[in-house]
This record gives structure tokens, C-alpha cells and sequence, in this order.
């Protein structure tokens, strides 16, 4: 395990993952203990990233596993999560092991738990009080050791003050909590995470420098409304390091056209005026031939 919370965040760092300390410290806590975690925050905000490290941290030595509720087929919940026999349903050839049973001394991740049906809320409050997991047709249960962590964007307080998700489940479910806050509330991490996830793509695909940005690029990043969040911005990452110029600066015309219309309508004629000109510039240094000036401005964003 880790010495301290400075080593914890070293070695998320180190891995592409900066988060605040608050968060930092729920971290560290839950990776110690073995209690029940809930991750609230908004989509794209690291909610499964996070709970892959607090398993791997953790030391469990079984499998890390993602249950999505929200997509099983109405009335297959129980064989989902807790298997079933053969026979014991048309369909069922084989003996099946469910969710439950697959994450024996590992993680179970219940993603997006706001959206479990009431009957699968009343198979995990079961699964939380008496740690077996029954198939479908059998008998008697089989004892389970795994640690569960939950998920969702959700208000599950204000759901359950509306009755569609059951207190009783919260209530076990908030032993541990960890809120991922969006990334329009962490403006100071934008630049830093940039530059980690730059870093990180340019390994991954095989280019040495590292894209470099712009004053005007640095101030539209840092004023982005972001509601991608973390997955947002490693797509920006991953489309400058392949399009973003070796021999320059990126400016607003090389970040994504998705982005940019985030932005507003006059950074994103700014960037169009900004392409033009790099067009006709290329086009100068080609004599007029818009083949050899297409194939310059395609290897410099090459190099």
C-alpha cells in the first residue's frame, strides 16, 4: 500500500490522473479499507477510472468488474447479477455464474446505480446484508467476499426523497463517498491535465515533441464550458498531438471543430480566418499549386 497520500498522488500522476485533494484523501481511505464506496459526478468525468484505481490499489486479487444495470432486460435481473441454473429458464443451456459470483475477491462497479430498477435495488440491498449470491434455481447461496462500488450523476438523495430509489440502499451504499466535481469547477487543473494527457498520447502514438499551445489556445482552453469533462479533453488531446504542427505553436484553427463550436460563434471564425490565411500562406510558398500546398501543411502536421 502507500506511505502516504504524496506517494498515492504521485503514482496516480504518473498514470494520468490529477485530482484535487479532497478527493485525494476519500481516495486513499477507500483504497485502505473495504467498505461500500459511492462516485458521484457528471458524465465523462473519471467515474470508472477512479474505481479501477481504488480496486488496483486496494489489493484485491480478483477481478474488476462493470455492472450496468440500466441495460439488463426487464425480468433478467436476478440471473444477471446472481447466475443461474441449467434448465431452469427457457434459454438457459449451461449453469451461468452472474455478476456477483465473477467478483469473488474482487471489485464489483455498479455503474449508474440512479437508473437500477426497483427489483434490482432489492437484489443489492440483499447482496449487502447477506454477501451470497443465489442462481436462479438453486437452493441455498454461495458465500462471497468482494468489495462494491457504486456510481452516478444522479441526486440518489432527492430520488429517494421522490421514492424511486430506496433509502435504505443509500444509506449502505454512503459508508464511503467521493464526489468527482465537473471540470468547469477545477479551471486550475485544465492546463496541468493537458499537458499530462499530451504527454501521454504522443507516447501512444510515436511522436517525440510534444504539441506546444498557443497564449490565445491556453486562454480558450481554460475558458471552456468543458461539459465533456475529462473524456472531453483527452479527446482534444488525442486530435492535437495527430493534427497540431511541429514547428509552431497550435492556434484555434488546429483544435477540433466539436470544440471550437463549444466556444462560441466568434472563436470559431477566428480559428476559419486563422486556417484561410495558413492556406493561402502555403499556397504562396507553392507557386499557386494547391496539391504541393495541401501535402506541406499535411506534413507539417505530420512532423
Amino acid at each position: 500500500m502507500f506511505a502516504s497520500i504524496e506517494d498515492l498522488r504521485v503514482r496516480l500522476q504518473r498514470t494520468g490522473y490529477v485530482i484535487d485533494l479532497v478527493t485525494l484523501k476519500a481516495v486513499f481511505l477507500a483504497a485502505e479499507m473495504r467498505k461500500p464506496l459511492l462516485v458521484e459526478g457528471p458524465p465523462g468525468s473519471g467515474k470508472t477510472v477512479l474505481a479501477r484505481y481504488i480496486h488496483e490499489l486496494s489489493g484485491r486479487t480478483g477481478d474488476f468488474l462493470v455492472c450496468s444495470l440500466a441495460n439488463v432486460p426487464r425480468g433478467l435481473g436476478e440471473s444477471h447479477l446472481h447466475g443461474h441454473r441449467r434448465g431452469v429458464f427457457t434459454g438457459a443451456y449451461t449453469d451461468q455464474r452472474g455478476m456477483i459470483e465473477a467478483a469473488h475477491q474482487g471489485t464489483l462497479f455498479l455503474e449508474e446505480i440512479g437508473l437500477a430498477s426497483d427489483h434490482s435495488q432489492g437484489l443489492l440491498l440483499d447482496l449487502f446484508d447477506n454477501a451470497t449470491a443465489r442462481r436462479v434455481g438453486d437452493t441455498r447461496g454461495r458465500q462471497v467476499d468482494l468489495r462494491i462500488v457504486a456510481a452516478t450523476n444522479a441526486d440518489l438523495q432527492a430520488m429517494c426523497e421522490a421514492g424511486t430509489f430506496r433509502r435504505d440502499l443509500l444509506d449502505r451504499l454512503e459508508y464511503l463517498w467521493v464526489r468527482l466535481p465537473p471540470l468547469s469547477e477545477r479551471r486550475a487543473d485544465v492546463l496541468p491535465l493537458m499537458t499530462l494527457y499530451l504527454a501521454h498520447e504522443a507516447q501512444r502514438v510515436g511522436r517525440r515533441l510534444l504539441p506546444q499551445l498557443s497564449p490565445v489556445v491556453r486562454d480558450a482552453l481554460l475558458d471552456a464550458p468543458w461539459e465533456g469533462n475529462i473524456r472531453e479533453l483527452r479527446a482534444v488531446c488525442r486530435y492535437l498531438v495527430v493534427a497540431a504542427p511541429a514547428d509552431r505553436e497550435a492556434e484555434l484553427a488546429d483544435l477540433p471543430g466539436d470544440f471550437l463550436r463549444t466556444l462560441g460563434p466568434l472563436v470559431e471564425r477566428r480559428a476559419a480566418r486563422s486556417l484561410a490565411e495558413r492556406a493561402r500562406d502555403a499556397l504562396g510558398r507553392c507557386g499557386g499549386n494547391q496539391t504541393a500546398a495541401a501535402a506541406e501543411l499535411q506534413r507539417r502536421r505530420r512532423q
